[in-house]
């Protein structure tokens, strides 16, 4: 759109005192985003830095129909005067997201007779999408209602306006929810769209639900029903390792410069074990006196979680390092809300203490009661194990003749210290005592055999299972991986009961 002159008049420029000139300093605003329909303005700034009049003759705007300038030139500018002249952007659907283009201003200025500045702004978009461009419902089970939900979500940066929501094919196939007027979504936002199979006449169907967004072009998403049933019934199961903790305990006495360096070489061995031990993990690390982990409790959730370790068994020492079962004691008491260690474990999941120590312990604490002590801590004392990096046999330092005796009570597993290569085996303790997942799956009622089927993350599984018909429970001859997602599919004998 040209709102002035592109060419400015031939005219002489006026006569001027001999050391006195004009001067035209231009500057321009930025535009800030807008999105279609609405507007956004940038100022451009004119001054006379000189010391004669200046004389705008034109003031022209080339490029992008989205920008719009009303021109007020010819006029003039008194030494040091400024004026601003307003460009506004108003983006439409019909241009391009990104304007450009370009301000010109003409002058008597002898230095720069014609400045130009471009221009730039960037329009913002809604962006429609739908959960799911094709809901695949299977074989439903009309009675029970079987069904399920299609949303519509705005992943731009304006508000979506949604014109209308229409919805063609089987008839049999309901859209609840459906609005009949427009909708409104701003960024971010979803509008969940229930889809019910309402007949029990349907067979294999589908349907098409249709979005016109404003200025855009329309988007749909289809629904389709392979098949209906009166007899069907899908039971969805997740496979969850649970959670697993683990508190290393670091005796920091004579040999320490040797076992940080075997350590450090293990942690992160060690960290990613622990990572394919559980969906969620904890790891403290405790060397002082006190009880309290170094630097933090580490989970799945922590950055660096390696460095952090790694800094973590360079932790101070203190009168205890040859007594790691009483600081086991300090620390596995210290995690009540507020407490040093708080969130270290959580009572009703395994949890794991390793011990690092090339003497043995020197707490004096009573086995038994050290045992039950610690335990007691835990909502089933089978859920404490005790394993260690420790003088097995007496080879190279002190027979760890304590700390083997926790180890065997509680199942834990010993790594010889006098081992020059032990470090490589701290990947082992996360898998030693990690709680293993399920490989069997209840169903909620007896199916009729023949219609079972299994799969296994959207894959059929036709072997490696069995169905235990006393327990109502299909078993896996191995687990599913972790997160997997499990489904089973038959037919009840007593459906929607």
């Amino acid at each position: 759109m040209l709102l002035a002159a592109c060419e400015a008049p031939e005219r002489p420029l006026p006569e001027v005192e001999v050391g006195q000139a004009p001067s035209l300093y231009v500057a321009l605003d930025a535009f800030d985003p807008a999105a279609a329909g609405g507007a956004s303005t940038a100022v451009l700034q004119l001054q006379n830095t000189g010391t004669a009049p200046l004389d705008v003759h034109a003031v022209f705007l080339d490029g992008d129909s989205q920008f719009v300038f009303e021109s007020v030139a010819p006029f003039q500018l008194a030494p040091a005067e400024l004026l601003g002249l307003p460009i506004l952007y108003r983006p439409d659907h019909a241009g391009t997201e990104q304007a450009e283009g370009s301000i010109s201003v003409l002058s008597n200025d002898p230095q720069q007779p014609t400045v130009s500045m471009p221009l730039s702004a960037v329009r913002l978009d809604a962006d429609l999408q739908f959960s799911e461009l094709r809901l695949d419902l299977g074989v439903v089970d009309v009675p029970c209602g079987t069904g399920g939900t299609l949303s519509v979500r705005n992943d731009g940066d304006a508000e979506l306006v949604i014109d209308a929501l229409d919805v063609s094919g089987d008839p049999s196939l309901t859209v609840l929810g459906r609005p009949s007027g427009t909708v409104r979504l701003p960024p971010g936002e979803h509008a969940p769209l229930d889809v019910v199979v309402d007949s029990v006449e349907v067979g294999p169907a589908s349907a098409r639900v249709t979005a016109l967004p404003r200025g855009g072009e329309p988007r749909w998403a289809d629904i389709v029903v392979r098949g209906t049933t009166e007899r069907w019934r899908t039971e969805r199961f997740a496979q969850d390792a649970g959670r697993y903790a683990m508190l290393m305990v670091v005796d920091r006495d004579s040999e320490w410069v040797e076992t940080e360096k075997a350590l450090q070489s293990g942690v992160p061995e060690l960290v990613a074990a622990l990572s394919q031990s559980a969906e969620h993990w904890s790891l403290g690390i405790v060397t002082a006196d006190s009880g309290c982990v170094n630097l933090e409790v580490f989970d799945e959730t922590s950055s660096h979680v390696t460095l952090g370790a790694l800094e973590a068994v360079r932790g101070a020492s203190g009168e205890l390092s040859n007594s790691l079962l009483e600081l086991v004691d300090r620390a596995t008491a210290l995690t009540g809300a507020g407490q040093c260690n708080e969130g270290l474990f959580d009572p009703s999941a395994p949890l794991h203490v390793v011990v690092v120590s090339d003497s043995d312990d020197a707490s004096g604490l009573d086995i038994d009661g050290f045992i039950n002590t610690v335990s007691a801590r835990m909502a089933d004392p089978s859920l404490l194990t005790v394993s260690g990096v420790i003088d097995v046999a007496g080879t190279c330092a002190e027979s760890s003749t304590r700390y083997l005796e926790v180890i065997e009570r509680t199942g834990g597993l010993p790594i010889d210290v006098c081992d020059e290569v032990w470090a490589p085996h701290l990947q082992e303790f996360p898998s030693w005592a990690a709680p293993m997942p399920t490989t069997s799956f209840p169903l909620s009622t007896m199916p009729m055999l023949e219609t079972l089927s299994v799969s296994i993350d959207g894959g059929m599984v036709s072997s490696g299972w069995s169905y235990l018909q006393d327990a109502q429970i299909i078993s896996f001859d191995a687990p599913p991986p972790s997160s997997a997602r499990v489904e089973v599919t038959y037919a009840p004998y007593d459906l929607c009961e």
